[in-house]
């Protein structure tokens, strides 16, 4: 006999309803989780992001003095060597 029973359909339809809220309630979980581990490395990726720069910009003045200092020096020495010559 088959059940027609309006008290089995409706535990049949909770069941489901369940089933259904507990795997959106998985999903939920998971995106929550994988939303964190971003977040998470998008915090790291900036800390490295700011280490690169700083590295970076000292970088830079360092080029900017191993260019200069050679020419400081030049002309420092030229100007001695001309003083010298007067």
């Amino acid at each position: 006999m088959p059940e027609t029973d309006p008290l089995a359909s409706a535990i049949r339809a909770l069941q489901s309803s369940v089933d259904q809220l507990r795997n959106d309630l998985v999903r939920k979980d998971v995106y929550m989780a994988e939303r964190e581990t971003d977040r998470a490395e998008v915090a790291s990726l900036r800390s490295d992001v700011a280490e690169v720069k700083g590295t970076m910009s000292w970088l830079s003045r360092t080029l900017v003095a191993s260019l200069l200092i050679p020419l400081v020096t030049s002309a420092i020495v030229i100007y001695v060597i001309q003083q010298g010559a007067r």
